[in-house]
């Protein structure tokens, strides 16, 4: 605990800083694309293909203390859904080493604060609106293909002086801390998001702030070695007043959800062939029958 205070202590002393349209750039190194679920008329911003992204750096999106100390989530997988304008993520770690063998998976909602501000938002529009705010070029010839809507692990958080600061990654003491900390996750729009490689480079001068996320719910599944036998664990914590979806601890899991379909790709075929032999023996009995 004492660890992680400090921890705190240190990265917000160093990273937070008074809030702007514009912050510092940034290089993520992970690059998640959202599924979007529903009709896009319900929210024009969240095309399928144009989808959301999630962008992170240093390979984790959370960092919170957990089953065998100090856990960096890294984002699995993410649903944004038009009728709510919400995201969930699928979020996981896994831990082996001398003293814990076993992973943490986090499912989290992300809900809209105020959907309707962007409900009929374009991507016209928000270069439109936002137009004379960026930084650029003369004969810059705007092509929407590039523009992109993001949130990541950017977050804000207010003050008790009433001061709005920004920090680059959120720490947390526990997974309901998550909750309790109540920080607010920026949705960008920017014009000029570049990739090298693995590298994801925003533009600052061409990024502006559309709207926020706030965690809603967070489902937390445990499965791990305690020194004397296998312990699993499953926590759900929520927001005053919000219904979350108590979802299977496997939701999101790509790796469950292909062996899913390969067992029932294998049961298929299985029960395919045993039709064929069945037929074979049913056709061999009415030859000998016959005869």
């Amino acid at each position: 605990m004492l660890k992680s205070s400090i921890f705190a202590f240190v990265a917000a002393s160093l990273i937070c800083r008074c809030y702007s349209n514009e912050y510092k750039e940034y290089n993520f190194d992970v690059n998640t694309k959202c599924r979007v679920i529903g009709e896009e008329k319900d929210l024009e911003l969240y095309e399928n293909k144009k989808n959301p992204s999630v962008l992170s750096y240093s390979n984790f999106f959370f960092d919170i203390d957990g089953a065998g100390g100090h856990n960096l989530y890294t984002v699995e997988y993410c649903e944004c859904y038009t009728e709510t304008g919400n995201c969930r993520l699928a979020t996981g770690f896994d831990k082996n080493d001398s003293i814990t063998v076993g992973y943490s998976r986090a499912i989290i909602e992300f809900e809209m604060d105020k959907k309707d501000d962007i409900k009929n938002e374009t991507y016209d529009s928000l270069f439109k609106k936002h137009q004379t705010e960026f930084n650029l070029p003369s004969n810059y010839k705007h092509n929407k293909d590039l523009d992109e809507i993001f949130f990541s692990n950017i977050y804000e958080t207010t003050s008790s002086d009433g001061n709005t600061y920004i920090g680059e990654h959120a720490v947390y003491e526990s997974v309901k801390d998550v909750i309790d900390k109540n920080y607010k996750f920026p949705i960008y729009y920017t014009v000029n998001k570049t990739e090298e490689g693995s590298i994801v480079r925003v533009d600052t001068k061409t990024t502006v702030k559309i709207g926020e996320f706030k965690v809603a719910s967070i489902i937390e599944c445990l499965s791990y070695y305690d020194g004397t036998q296998q312990v699993s664990k499953k926590n759900i914590y929520g927001r005053e007043g919000f219904k979350i979806n108590e979802l299977d601890c496997t939701w999101g899991n790509q790796t469950y959800q292909m062996e899913q379909i390969e067992s029932e790709s294998n049961s298929d075929h299985i029960f395919q062939m045993n039709i064929i032999v069945l037929l074979f023996l049913i056709s061999l009995c009415y030859v000998v029958t016959n005869i």
